[in-house]
């Protein structure tokens, strides 16, 4: 059905639950560079709760009203309860008045033009993928919603051109038929992706191929590639902890100021390294910006300004924020641009992302840091990555200011398996020590004498000492996030039950560190833990 200004609906993008949104004007500075698919209609949607904008096709967008009582009861997330409390609003102050603000904004073939470089052989499309020029009706007749956020501008023209380029399109992945609709997220629209005009597409599990014909030196390089990518065991540990550090020769961009972050920030200037930041909350940044560290005042401005771009935020929802927000990294990556995400990310939300990232052209890694603060501090984090090899291989600048080792595991999605299931491991053995050192306290014995005992004995580690002593201590400064481990169990749980494997155990730890958290110990280091268990 066709959707116009003004309508309430229910919007569905990949990896997030239908959410309510407003059809309605697309702000300044969203159209640039925003890639359409021909033969599909959309449109403009505003997403109550997290006021951004998005173009959302067709296909994934319900009407509001015949649908509320179904869709109100998927999900009870605050922010979505906040959402659907302002669509509500919206249609209570608007009911009388909305249909003489509809106009139409349809998206549609008829508005489009595509444009792309003729290979000389027949006009053939030689693979490389310009921006469509969309020529939007005059609109009329409503005010914008709220006033659109400013996007930085930049007059560097790369930033506006978005192609495919095939080396970088990721292994083993299977290629979208945008004529499908059952295989056309609504992903693809909110990343602006790219779109063959012709509208072939191989269904095979390859990537994008380029219409020039490689060398035979070539194909036995990509061949070599293939079938190292295919071997399920993980590449031999680099050892980064030695070697001399040389600055980059470019502005990295770092996004995220959080315990890990900061710290991760701090280790890179003192090795020279030249950056620009940014942080939700700008106050975390003032330090920074007092010693003459350039701060943006958004996502898409790092990325305008740098070509490696760091992610460092607390999991999957914040992560997907900074790439898909209005003023997030979508709107400026382009194939010069490289993505590299360090957040303690569920599997299916790196997933999400290296597609769009890989939908733009650019290259994405997956960084998962085994480690907590003290580690950083210390230079000595386990790197365990997955995603582009060659983006990888670049970072290795990064490695040496903040790693003792690096793991890379081949495909996307890879880390995060790994890094979850190590997590697992300490979200059990903590919850195991915390209960123990209650039980102690409980039946009258000396936690000191306890400690002593643990040092000693064949399950003295360092993670079980150093925060035993914190709960003997008292000492429950953050260093490892109990919120973020609680986030990590909820994720090791949900790969289980994706594959059929019981969890048991991690989900009785998952359990005890809920309660610690819903009794106010989130924020505190997960050795606070053991308060959730003794009272």
């Amino acid at each position: 059905m066709p959707f116009i200004n003004g309508d309430l609906v229910w919007a569905k993008m990949k990896g997030f639950p239908p959410w309510p949104g407003l059809v309605s004007h697309p702000p300044d500075g969203l159209m640039e560079g925003t890639l359409f698919k021909t033969d599909v209609k959309y449109s403009c949607i505003y997403f109550f709760g997290t006021h951004n904008y998005g173009f959302i096709e067709h296909n994934q967008l319900q009407p509001y009203l015949p649908n509320k009582e179904k869709m109100l009861k998927i999900s009870k997330s605050a922010k979505f309860k906040q959402a659907c409390s302002e669509i509500e609003e919206h249609y209570k102050r608007n009911e009388a008045t909305t249909e003489d603000k509809k106009i139409d904004t349809v998206l549609n073939s008829d508005d489009i033009e595509a444009e792309t470089k003729p290979s000389g052989k027949g006009g053939e499309c030689n693979g490389t993928l310009y921006p469509l020029r969309v020529k939007l009706q005059k609109l009329q007749g409503i005010e914008d919603l709220l006033s659109p956020p400013v996007i930085p501008k930049t007059d560097n023209s790369e930033a506006k051109r978005v192609s495919v380029s095939p080396k970088r399109a990721p292994k083993k992945r299977k290629v979208s038929n945008f004529s499908d609709p059952d295989t056309t997220t609504p992903l693809d629209a909110m990343c602006h992706s790219s779109l063959n005009t012709s509208d072939q597409f191989s269904k095979e599990e390859t990537s994008i191929q380029s219409s020039d014909e490689h060398s035979g030196e070539e194909e036995e390089e990509e061949a070599a590639q293939e079938e190292e990518c295919n071997n399920d065991s993980v590449d031999e540990a680099t050892d980064t902890s030695t070697g001399e550090m040389v600055p980059s020769e470019f502005k990295i961009g770092f996004i995220g100021l959080g315990v890990m972050g900061r710290t991760i920030v701090h280790r890179l200037l003192q090795d020279g390294h030249d950056l620009i930041i940014y942080n939700r909350s700008p106050e975390k940044a003032s330090d920074f910006k007092n010693i003459g560290v350039r701060i943006a005042t958004s996502p898409a401005e790092v990325v305008v300004s740098s070509k490696i771009i760091f992610c460092c935020v607390a999991d999957g929802a914040a992560a997907k924020n900074v790439m898909f927000s209005h003023d997030g990294c979508m709107l400026y990556l382009t194939p010069e641009k490289s993505f590299v995400d360090l957040s303690s990310c569920d599997v299916q939300s790196s997933l999400d992302m290296s597609e769009a990232v890989f939908s733009k052209g650019s290259r994405y890694l997956e960084v998962r840091l085994h480690g907590s603060k003290k580690e950083a501090e210390e230079g000595s984090l386990v790197c365990l990555t997955a995603g582009d090899e060659s983006l990888h291989n670049d970072c290795q600048f990064f490695y040496q200011s903040c790693s003792k080792q690096t793991f890379f595991m081949g495909e996307a999605g890879n880390a995060s398996r790994f890094y979850l299931v190590i997590q697992s491991v300490a979200g059990v053995a903590l919850a195991g020590l915390a209960e123990c050192m209650a039980l102690a306290d409980r039946a009258g014995l000396d936690q000191s004498d306890l400690l002593k005992i643990l040092k000693i004995s064949q399950i003295n580690c360092p993670l079980i000492v150093e925060k035993a002593t914190a709960m003997v201590n008292n000492d429950y400064s953050t260093k490892m996030s109990l919120k973020n481990m609680q986030n990590d169990l909820q994720s090791a749980i949900a790969i289980g039950e994706d594959i059929e494997q019981p969890t048991p155990v991690t989900a009785t730890a998952n359990e005890i560190f809920k309660h610690a958290k819903k009794v106010g110990y989130g924020g505190h280091d997960v050795s606070a833990v053991y308060l959730g268990s003794k009272f």
